[in-house]
């Protein structure tokens, strides 16, 4: 089950990368899920961007019950999960508008018009 923010417009790149990683475990391996490792200015898992075994995740869903004031981080950290390195700036989210910005330029291949 692929796991991701809504503002990770790079997911796209690497997703595949997080599939082959789990993909490559048995079912019955204790690896709950593939997760991220990327960002500035240190790499570090990025939760919202993983995929996760269905059952794996159900049962830590239901251990933690209510997840109302719960970080996804305090939630998904008790999953055994494989890092998959991605670059800093396929993670990168796209909170303000510079990011915006940023993922436009990315998107067009640093073409402007005007």
């Amino acid at each position: 089950m692929l796991v991701c923010a809504v503002d990770t417009p790079g997911i796209g790149t690497w997703a595949p990368a997080l599939l082959d990683a789990l993909a490559s475990e048995p079912d019955e391996a204790d690896d709950a899920g593939a997760v991220a490792l990327g960002g500035e200015p240190e790499p570090f898992r990025q939760y919202l961007e993983g995929i996760y075994r269905r059952r794996a995740l159900s049962q830590v869903l239901s251990a933690v019950g209510s997840l109302g004031n719960r970080s996804v981080r305090g939630v998904l950290s008790r999953l055994s999960l494989v890092e998959v390195p991605v670059d800093s700036d396929s993670c990168r989210d796209l909170d303000t508008p510079e990011d915006l910005a940023w993922w436009r330029n990315r998107v067009s291949g640093g073409i402007t018009t005007g």
